[in-house]
């Protein structure tokens, strides 16, 4: 796939890891546009406290959001032994070849067409 991996593979970035930086930028430019704008003038420490909290846990569930993995499926080697597909057999099980990937996948699961894998409960995965 297009995916990208640091610290030896522990850490699954997705096709477009620029894009989870420039969301983590944005989230903290608009905090800052809202403490200078709103909150430094009330002079409340429990309210700073609790909008500093909230936007440090936002950017650390973006964090943890973007490197899990979505339940990607292991392709196959062009090289490896043949899948004998079925279809008849695969349809009563609730699976489905993937021509991309050379793998059998369950129902729900879909090829991504931007990291270029095959996703368990493709709900809203890349975009």
């Amino acid at each position: 796939g297009k995916n990208t991996f640091i610290l030896n593979g522990a850490v699954m970035f997705g096709s477009q890891p620029d894009q989870l930086l420039i969301s983590i930028l944005l989230m903290m430019v608009t905090w800052a546009v809202f403490y200078f704008a709103i909150l430094s003038y009330t002079h409340s420490v429990i309210l700073n406290q609790i909008c500093l909290i909230l936007v440090l846990l936002n950017i650390s569930l973006a964090l943890i959001t973007a490197t899990t993995d979505p339940g990607v499926y292991t392709r196959r080697s062009i090289a490896s032994e043949p899948v004998i597909y079925r279809e008849d057999l695969q349809k009563q099980l609730g699976e489905q070849y993937c021509s991309i990937c050379c793998i059998v996948r369950r129902e729900r699961a879909r090829h991504c067409r931007l990291c270029d894998n095959c996703v368990d409960v493709f709900d809203h995965h890349c975009p």
